[in-house]
């Protein structure tokens, strides 16, 4: 039944939080499409008017990844050593280094900084998979979204939107 809010069973173990119902009462996810219409007050067939679209996006901000403060890559590099795995190898390594068992505390140093510079490699490749969908082009419809305003079809970060 529209404008009825859907009860939800949460599994064990899964975070509440996460299916609580937001700020204004709604269970978002386990709403129908026309549900969500009416709770927005959008129009199926016009979609938003190019006025309320404005007052959303200065409201809420734009609809866009934040691209946030770059991390230098000597901290982004020692971060790769908070991880528990990373200090147990070290300090054996270290330990071993003490006890002069050089080929062994040698090659755990050696592991631990190939740990992190592959660490260091994969966190490049996500981060460019994140910029890579920030610049999708608007003439992938079977990527992108289609946005309808004002009754006009557009596509996010066009003119048309």
């Amino acid at each position: 039944m529209p404008g009825e809010v859907n009860q939800v069973t949460v599994p064990a173990g899964a975070p509440v939080s996460a299916l609580a119902p937001g700020e204004d009462g709604l269970v978002w996810h386990t709403l129908q499409a026309d549900q969500i219409l009416q709770a927005e007050h959008v129009d199926e067939q016009h979609g938003l008017s190019s006025a309320e679209a404005a007052s959303r996006a200065e409201r809420f901000g734009s609809n866009a990844f934040d691209a946030g403060k770059a991390e230098p890559r000597w901290r982004a590099f020692l971060r790769q050593y908070t991880d528990l795995m990373q200090i147990v190898l070290l300090a054996a390594g270290l330990l071993s280094l003490g006890l002069q068992e050089w080929e062994t505390g040698i090659v755990l140093i050696l592991l631990t900084l190939f740990n992190a510079v592959l660490g260091l490699q994969q966190e490049g490749k996500a981060a460019a998979a994140v910029s890579a969908v920030g610049a999708i082009p608007e003439n992938l419809p079977a990527v992108v979204t289609a946005i309808l305003a004002s009754g006009t079809q557009g596509w996010p970060g066009s003119a048309r939107s």
